[in-house]
Protein backbone atom coordinates (compact mmCIF):
# COMPACT_ATOMS: atom_id res chain seq x y z
CA UNK A 1 0.00 0.00 0.00
CA UNK A 2 2.83 2.41 0.89
CA UNK A 3 4.43 1.79 -2.49
CA UNK A 4 1.19 2.53 -4.31
CA UNK A 5 0.64 5.72 -2.31
CA UNK A 6 4.13 6.90 -3.16
CA UNK A 7 3.46 6.32 -6.86
CA UNK A 8 0.21 8.30 -6.67
CA UNK A 9 1.86 11.09 -4.67
CA UNK A 10 4.62 11.34 -7.27
CA UNK A 11 2.02 11.60 -10.05
CA UNK A 12 0.17 14.37 -8.22
CA UNK A 13 3.43 16.26 -7.60
CA UNK A 14 4.25 16.12 -11.30
CA UNK A 15 0.84 17.60 -12.11
CA UNK A 16 1.27 20.33 -9.51
CA UNK A 17 4.72 21.15 -10.85
CA UNK A 18 3.36 21.68 -14.34
CA UNK A 19 4.53 18.45 -15.93
CA UNK A 20 3.90 18.18 -19.68
CA UNK A 21 0.24 17.41 -20.41
CA UNK A 22 -1.08 15.53 -23.41
CA UNK A 23 -3.45 18.37 -24.24
CA UNK A 24 -7.21 18.66 -24.55
CA UNK A 25 -8.88 19.21 -27.93
CA UNK A 26 -11.58 21.86 -27.72
CA UNK A 27 -14.09 23.03 -30.32
CA UNK A 28 -15.69 26.47 -30.60
CA UNK A 29 -18.57 26.65 -33.05
CA UNK A 30 -21.53 29.01 -33.47
CA UNK A 31 -24.02 26.30 -34.44
CA UNK A 32 -24.66 25.30 -30.83
CA UNK A 33 -26.32 28.68 -30.12
CA UNK A 34 -29.26 30.68 -31.49
CA UNK A 35 -28.38 33.51 -33.86
CA UNK A 36 -27.62 36.66 -31.88
CA UNK A 37 -26.08 34.86 -28.90
CA UNK A 38 -23.03 36.59 -27.40
CA UNK A 39 -20.41 33.81 -27.48
CA UNK A 40 -17.46 35.88 -26.25
CA UNK A 41 -17.18 34.23 -22.82
CA UNK A 42 -19.14 31.00 -23.21
CA UNK A 43 -16.18 28.64 -23.56
CA UNK A 44 -13.97 27.45 -20.68
CA UNK A 45 -10.70 27.58 -22.64
CA UNK A 46 -11.23 30.53 -25.00
CA UNK A 47 -12.33 34.17 -25.02
CA UNK A 48 -13.43 35.69 -28.35
CA UNK A 49 -12.98 39.36 -29.34
CA UNK A 50 -14.13 41.53 -32.24
CA UNK A 51 -11.25 43.93 -32.95
CA UNK A 52 -10.96 46.85 -35.35
CA UNK A 53 -11.91 50.39 -36.26
CA UNK A 54 -15.44 49.92 -37.65
CA UNK A 55 -18.20 52.11 -36.22
CA UNK A 56 -20.64 50.24 -34.03
CA UNK A 57 -18.20 47.49 -33.03
CA UNK A 58 -18.71 46.58 -29.35
CA UNK A 59 -15.81 44.13 -29.09
CA UNK A 60 -18.02 41.08 -28.61
CA UNK A 61 -18.47 38.03 -30.87
CA UNK A 62 -21.95 36.73 -31.69
CA UNK A 63 -23.50 33.79 -33.45
CA UNK A 64 -24.85 34.97 -36.82
CA UNK A 65 -26.82 32.96 -39.34
CA UNK A 66 -25.01 33.09 -42.66
CA UNK A 67 -27.07 34.85 -45.33
CA UNK A 68 -26.19 31.99 -47.69
CA UNK A 69 -25.72 28.41 -46.34
CA UNK A 70 -22.69 28.11 -48.62
CA UNK A 71 -20.94 30.72 -46.44
CA UNK A 72 -20.81 28.48 -43.34
CA UNK A 73 -18.43 25.54 -43.16
CA UNK A 74 -20.48 23.74 -40.48
CA UNK A 75 -24.23 24.08 -39.96
CA UNK A 76 -25.68 27.50 -40.75
CA UNK A 77 -24.16 29.87 -38.16
CA UNK A 78 -20.81 31.69 -38.29
CA UNK A 79 -18.87 34.03 -35.99
CA UNK A 80 -20.17 37.59 -36.20
CA UNK A 81 -20.16 41.04 -34.58
CA UNK A 82 -22.24 44.24 -34.27
CA UNK A 83 -21.29 46.37 -37.31
CA UNK A 84 -24.50 47.45 -39.04
CA UNK A 85 -25.38 47.82 -42.69
CA UNK A 86 -24.90 45.69 -45.79
CA UNK A 87 -22.02 45.19 -48.18
CA UNK A 88 -21.91 45.62 -51.95
CA UNK A 89 -23.62 42.23 -52.35
CA UNK A 90 -26.48 43.15 -50.01
CA UNK A 91 -25.27 40.81 -47.26
CA UNK A 92 -25.14 41.92 -43.60
CA UNK A 93 -21.75 43.28 -42.61
CA UNK A 94 -22.11 41.74 -39.16
CA UNK A 95 -21.28 38.28 -40.51
CA UNK A 96 -18.03 39.17 -42.31
CA UNK A 97 -14.50 40.07 -41.21
CA UNK A 98 -12.12 42.39 -43.05
CA UNK A 99 -8.79 43.98 -42.05
CA UNK A 100 -8.50 46.58 -40.49
CA UNK A 101 -12.18 47.30 -39.89
CA UNK A 102 -13.11 44.14 -37.98
CA UNK A 103 -10.93 41.16 -37.03
CA UNK A 104 -11.57 38.06 -34.94
CA UNK A 105 -9.32 37.79 -31.89
CA UNK A 106 -9.01 34.52 -29.97
CA UNK A 107 -7.42 34.45 -26.50
CA UNK A 108 -6.54 31.00 -25.10
CA UNK A 109 -6.78 30.67 -21.32
CA UNK A 110 -4.20 27.88 -21.44
CA UNK A 111 -1.54 27.73 -24.19
CA UNK A 112 -2.18 25.58 -27.26
CA UNK A 113 0.13 23.64 -29.53
CA UNK A 114 -2.38 23.30 -32.37
CA UNK A 115 -5.06 25.62 -33.73
CA UNK A 116 -7.37 25.33 -36.73
CA UNK A 117 -10.12 27.57 -38.07
CA UNK A 118 -12.16 27.97 -41.28
CA UNK A 119 -12.57 31.01 -43.51
CA UNK A 120 -15.18 31.06 -46.27
CA UNK A 121 -14.98 33.35 -49.29
CA UNK A 122 -18.06 35.47 -50.09
CA UNK A 123 -16.61 36.76 -53.37
CA UNK A 124 -14.22 35.64 -56.09
CA UNK A 125 -10.57 35.27 -55.06
CA UNK A 126 -10.98 36.43 -51.45
CA UNK A 127 -7.84 36.30 -49.29
CA UNK A 128 -7.45 35.86 -45.52
CA UNK A 129 -4.56 35.88 -43.03
CA UNK A 130 -4.11 34.33 -39.59
CA UNK A 131 -1.55 35.73 -37.12
CA UNK A 132 -0.60 33.47 -34.19
CA UNK A 133 1.24 34.80 -31.10
CA UNK A 134 2.80 33.51 -27.89
CA UNK A 135 2.12 35.01 -24.44
CA UNK A 136 4.89 37.61 -24.89
CA UNK A 137 3.36 38.90 -28.13
CA UNK A 138 5.91 37.26 -30.40
CA UNK A 139 4.53 36.30 -33.82
CA UNK A 140 4.81 32.52 -34.22
CA UNK A 141 3.13 32.05 -37.60
CA UNK A 142 1.29 34.12 -40.20
CA UNK A 143 -0.22 31.91 -42.91
CA UNK A 144 -2.45 33.29 -45.68
CA UNK A 145 -4.92 31.63 -48.02
CA UNK A 146 -4.71 31.65 -51.79
CA UNK A 147 -7.50 33.46 -53.60
CA UNK A 148 -10.69 31.53 -52.79
CA UNK A 149 -13.74 31.36 -55.08
CA UNK A 150 -17.22 32.03 -53.73
CA UNK A 151 -18.22 29.58 -50.99
CA UNK A 152 -14.79 27.94 -50.88
CA UNK A 153 -13.56 26.96 -47.41
CA UNK A 154 -9.95 27.70 -46.49
CA UNK A 155 -8.81 25.71 -43.45
CA UNK A 156 -6.02 27.32 -41.43
CA UNK A 157 -4.00 24.85 -39.35
CA UNK A 158 -0.98 25.76 -37.22
CA UNK A 159 0.94 23.13 -35.23
CA UNK A 160 3.68 24.17 -32.80
CA UNK A 161 6.36 22.05 -31.15
CA UNK A 162 5.22 23.00 -27.63
CA UNK A 163 2.30 24.66 -25.88
CA UNK A 164 3.10 28.29 -26.73
CA UNK A 165 0.13 29.57 -28.76
CA UNK A 166 -1.72 32.13 -26.61
CA UNK A 167 -3.49 34.46 -29.02
CA UNK A 168 -4.48 34.70 -32.67
CA UNK A 169 -6.08 37.25 -34.99
CA UNK A 170 -7.90 36.44 -38.25
CA UNK A 171 -9.54 38.50 -41.02
CA UNK A 172 -9.85 38.96 -44.74
CA UNK A 173 -6.99 40.94 -46.28
CA UNK A 174 -6.45 43.02 -49.41
CA UNK A 175 -10.00 44.35 -49.31
CA UNK A 176 -11.52 40.85 -48.92
CA UNK A 177 -14.39 40.22 -46.50
CA UNK A 178 -14.64 36.61 -45.32
CA UNK A 179 -16.83 34.51 -43.09
CA UNK A 180 -15.24 32.64 -40.16
CA UNK A 181 -16.38 29.35 -38.65
CA UNK A 182 -15.34 26.20 -36.77
CA UNK A 183 -12.43 26.88 -34.38
CA UNK A 184 -10.49 23.96 -32.88
CA UNK A 185 -7.46 23.95 -30.58
CA UNK A 186 -5.39 21.52 -28.54
CA UNK A 187 -4.73 23.21 -25.18
CA UNK A 188 -3.08 22.30 -21.89
CA UNK A 189 -5.87 21.03 -19.59
CA UNK A 190 -6.79 23.29 -16.68
CA UNK A 191 -5.24 22.31 -13.30
CA UNK A 192 -8.53 20.87 -12.08
CA UNK A 193 -8.71 18.68 -15.17
CA UNK A 194 -5.16 17.48 -14.58
CA UNK A 195 -6.05 16.58 -10.99
CA UNK A 196 -9.06 14.59 -12.18
CA UNK A 197 -6.84 12.73 -14.62
CA UNK A 198 -4.45 11.86 -11.79
CA UNK A 199 -7.31 10.70 -9.57
CA UNK A 200 -8.69 8.64 -12.45
CA UNK A 201 -5.39 6.75 -12.47
CA UNK A 202 -5.95 5.46 -8.91
CA UNK A 203 -7.84 2.30 -9.97
CA UNK A 204 -4.95 1.43 -12.30
CA UNK A 205 -2.50 1.87 -9.45
CA UNK A 206 -4.60 -0.44 -7.27
CA UNK A 207 -4.76 -3.02 -10.03
CA UNK A 208 -1.16 -2.98 -11.19
CA UNK A 209 0.78 -1.70 -8.16
CA UNK A 210 2.94 -3.85 -5.84
CA UNK A 211 0.95 -6.43 -3.90
CA UNK A 212 3.42 -7.43 -1.18
CA UNK A 213 4.69 -4.13 0.12
CA UNK A 214 4.58 -3.85 3.93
Amino acid sequence: MIGRCRILLAALMLVAAGAPAPGEMVAVDADAYPAGTDMSDLFPHVTLHALGSAAGLDGRVYARQASDPALASTGSNVFGHTVEGTDAHGRPRNETWILPHVMLGVQFHEPADYVAIDVISDDDLDLAALDVYDSAGNLLASPTTPGLPYGEVGRFEVSWSSFEISYMVLAGIGGSAVHIDNLEANVIPEPATCLLLALAAMPLLRKHGPRNVR
